[in-house]
């Protein structure tokens, strides 16, 4: 994300953020940053009337309120839509618009309220880009999949023989680790590489990205990295509950009641639970009390495999400290 420009009045608790999305990544860091009631100004292109008959497309600066953010991960676009507060010689207020915020488009983003989960995505654009490519062969073809904070995606398929053409057109500058799945021998490249073999049990691509995450050689790779800590979270959530159910809460009701005996150790959540005022002021309050009572917070971003696999779970979890249910 590049960074234009960051006033953050801490006092007052607002904002005013300027960005240009770099990356497909960047788009899915804005979903998260944008909430209903924003104010957003960006450019945009809009259909005019030049005569009684006739109509243009014409390019405008607009500056709206946000009523809706939807997120498109693979075109890597953003769709705004909200009512317009500032009049131009073209458009009203109060006019409907909805901006298309794609790679290399520049916003600004107001708001009038800042919380402790605004902040801690305001925050996640500062932290480096940390993608794995993961090449993974089968049978006569090579599926390429980025992997980052946010998303995972299959960029392409190209033949084996492709491979390592394929490699050296691919801008990998923010690429963190290059992992190669089941390749039966050594490519040729400059990059470094981990080869790791996958048992022929595991076959989905979620699934087969977990067990990567979990060899020792990957791990070490990206072990500081956000994405990798909300994983271990996760990883700590499943094995809890496999091992007692008593020790976990799935849920908001269950992870409300845990709260009351400040049981919790780690809370887990999608960021689909905070898109809308209400929701957000429950969670915000919830995560100012369980931050008094010293727990950890993992918010997940919902496009991500993890945050599609909480959703399974209602979109909220919890580890515990100790048990206050006995069934």
């Amino acid at each position: 994300m590049k960074i234009i420009k960051e006033n953050i009045d801490m006092k007052h608790k607002c904002c005013k953020l300027e960005y240009i999305p770099e990356h497909s990544e960047d788009i899915c860091r804005l979903y998260d940053i944008i909430e209903y009631g924003d104010i957003i100004r960006s450019f945009t292109y809009r259909k005019v009337a030049v005569t009684a008959k006739d109509q243009k497309k014409i390019r405008l600066l607009l500056e709206m309120k946000v009523e809706k953010v939807d997120v498109d991960l693979e075109a890597s676009v953003l769709f705004i839509g909200g009512i317009t507060n500032v009049e131009n010689e073209y458009v009203k207020i109060g006019s409907h618009h909805t901006f298309k915020i794609g790679v290399g488009d520049r916003l600004c983003i107001m708001k009038s309220k800042i919380n402790d989960i605004s902040m801690k995505f305001i925050r996640g654009v500062k932290e480096s880009l940390c993608e794995i490519l993961f090449l993974m062969e089968n049978k006569n073809e090579v599926e390429i999949i980025v992997f980052n904070n946010n998303f995972y995606k299959t960029l392409k398929r190209v033949k084996v023989r492709e491979i390592e053409k394929e490699i050296k057109n691919i801008n990998i500058s923010d690429i963190k680790l290059l992992v190669l799945i089941n390749f039966k021998k050594d490519i040729n490249t400059t990059y470094k590489y981990i080869n790791v073999k996958i048992p022929s049990e595991i076959r989905n691509n979620t699934n087969i990205i977990e067990f990567c995450l979990k060899d020792k050689k990957i791990s070490k790779q990206i072990e500081n990295t956000q994405f990798y800590k909300n994983f271990k979270n996760m990883e700590n959530f499943i094995k809890q509950q496999h091992s007692n159910e008593n020790m976990v809460s799935i849920g908001i009701k269950e992870v409300k009641e845990s709260m009351e005996y400040a049981a919790i150790k780690i809370l887990i959540f999608s960021s689909n639970l905070i898109k809308t005022i209400e929701q957000k002021k429950e969670i915000e309050k919830m995560v100012k009390e369980l931050k008094n009572q010293k727990a950890e917070v993992s918010i997940i971003p919902h496009t991500h495999p993890l945050g599609m696999k909480l959703e399974d779970f209602g979109g909220m979890v919890a580890v515990l400290k100790f048990q206050h249910r006995f069934n």
